[in-house]
């Protein structure tokens, strides 16, 4: 026993040193972007550099799209209920995609923000609540924001939105700021939640953190409360470790729900109650994100499926297809919509799943890193290029090509009461990228392929290239001096990986672990100097 309780402590120890490397990451403004182990199990390939010819570019789908049908799967039958001696629900009739009716009130006018990872928050709106017509740009530096790495976006009841970075909170009415510095130490924070009397809750590293309405209360006061901390061990029974807590929800009635890595726990402002195997569950769940419905219930999402409590038991819906989840939220009418790391957004209507990706619809990414619903029952969806915005009948895209984003990396998303009226996408001039590639002598790398992509590229890569699989890469090949230069380029952030036979090969930040990407502006080229070809590669 004693023997195992030092190898429990050394792994808490090293998951320590892990975390406060990643937060150390965060506040340098560099994103490690690493593939999940289940999805790189999911992908079934081993990292090995492939230089055999390369395939055709892959494009963007069309900016607005009618709404596919999208794929239909199989798992639609429920488990019986998974603990407790209630019955579990029926099925609910299968749920089309309707828009709400002609004879539904209008819901009111609202703006809608887009977090992302260092370049701060755009937001669009229309007069009203927010502060101009439009998009328009928050960074730390142009504005009160409190950091430009924003991990979440919460919806306060007053209309207020929350915004987590890595330095505390920021709170904005569409036209005034406050800021909540952090109060849960070093923890990287993962999500945020608004209580119905204006309590903020933050899900950290080992915890979960609230601050109190008092300080809420007025704008221009000091802040009148402090943060409460709850350690993760209120979160899970025995030995079970929850330091992961990876999503938070506040259901209307103020109870608060809690997902981490391997529990959920439930907290009534009292006390603490906990769902985990052995006490709920009937086996181990690795969980990603939690959601509550209209009526208050929460909706676990884990790897193989959902959870659902409507009552004193818990029921399980599974879908062995979703591997990673990364956002989740539940519609008007009920469906609940899962965003995954690499396969799209799955969609649960009480009794079976449909799925849509950037193949079978107008979603412009499948990789899916934040989802929220508005008053008009719209569905925003914030991927690793662009917001895509669902209405149940047209899918509509904005990037940086063709709106005024910071950026097209979505890492969340917010939206008051029924959201802004929807711009049209405007098509800009098209930009360049030049540069050259030279060995480490300084001789040019003559014939070297040049790809470019949209996505970060994270240490490894499991396809013919590194950007194999993106929804947009451009390529060409260096000139007998070294030189290239892609042409007619749509607006937007890079990445640069290239082969001059050494193996990929990519330029990156300044720690050398993810791309950089590079900026390219309309209607200018954007040289990036000399991209060195060193013996190590991936």
């Amino acid at each position: 026993m004693e023997v195992q309780s030092k190898y429990i402590v050394l792994a808490l120890l090293a998951a320590g040193l892990i975390f406060a490397f990643l937060g150390y990451m965060a506040f340098a403004n560099i994103d490690i972007s690493l593939p999940s182990v289940a999805d790189i199990l999911q992908r079934g390939e081993s990292p090995t550099p492939v230089t055999s010819p390369l395939s055709t570019p892959q494009d963007s789908a069309g900016l607005e799209q009618s709404a596919d049908t999208g794929k239909n799967l199989s798992q639609s039958t429920p488990k019986p209920a998974i603990s407790g001696t209630s019955t579990p629900k029926p099925s609910a009739t299968p749920i089309s995609l309707p828009t709400l009716s002609p004879t539904t009130p209008a819901a009111a006018q609202g703006f809608a923000c887009a977090g992302t990872l260092g370049f701060g928050v755009t937001c669009l709106g229309e007069g009203g609540l927010f502060q101009s017509d439009g998009w328009q740009i928050f960074t730390k530096e142009s504005s009160p924001l409190g950091g430009d790495h924003v991990k979440d976006i919460a919806v306060c009841p007053d209309k207020r939105l929350l915004m987590l970075h890595t330095f505390g909170v920021s709170a904005f009415d569409g036209r005034t700021w406050k800021d909540y510095p952090s109060g849960w130490g070093s923890g990287s924070a993962n999500a945020l939640a608004c209580a119905p009397d204006g309590t903020i809750w933050v899900a950290h590293f080992e915890g979960v953190s609230a601050f109190d309405k008092s300080g809420l209360s007025d704008w221009n006061s000091p802040l009148q409360s402090e943060w409460t901390t709850y350690p993760s061990t209120k979160l899970a029974e025995s030995r079970q470790d929850a330091s992961l807590v990876e999503d938070i929800a506040v259901a209307p009635d103020g109870q608060v729900w809690v997902a981490t890595s391997n529990t959920i726990a439930t907290f009534d402002s009292r006390k603490w109650k906990v769902y985990q195997q052995g006490m709920g569950f009937e086996e181990q769940y690795f969980f990603g994100a939690i959601a509550l419905d209209s009526e208050g219930h929460p909706w676990a999402a884990h790897g193989h499926g959902l959870l659902n409590l409507d009552g004193a038991s818990w029921t399980a819906y599974p879908n062995r297809d979703l591997i990673t989840v990364e956002s989740l939220a539940v519609d008007m009418w009920g469906r609940v919509w899962v965003g995954t790391f690499s396969k799209g957004v799955y969609v649960f209507d009480g009794e079976g799943w449909t799925e849509y990706n950037r193949e079978n619809s107008g979603l412009s990414n499948d990789h899916i890193r934040a989802i929220t619903v508005d008053a008009q029952n719209r569905v925003w969806i914030g991927t690793r290029w662009g917001v895509n915005i669902f209405d149940g009948e047209t899918w509509r895209a904005y990037r940086m090509d063709n709106a005024d984003l910071i950026d097209h990396d979505i890492y969340a998303l917010g939206v008051v009461d029924g959201g802004p009226a929807l711009v049209s996408p405007e098509e800009k001039p098209l930009g360049s990228l030049s540069g050259r590639v030279v060995y480490a002598n300084g001789e040019p790398a003559t014939g070297a392929i040049v790809e470019i992509c949209i996505e970060t590229l994270g240490m490894h890569f499991y396809g013919e290239t590194p950007c194999d699989g993106q929804p947009l890469i451009r390529r060409t090949e260096t000139t007998a001096s070294g030189d290239f230069r892609l042409e007619e380029l749509p607006a937007g952030r890079y990445s640069i990986t290239y082969n001059a036979g050494l193996g990929w090969q990519k330029l990156t930040g300044a720690f050398g672990i993810s791309s950089k990407r590079v900026l390219v502006k309309p209607s200018e080229n954007t040289y990036v100097s000399e991209l060195m070809v060193t013996e190590e590669s991936e």
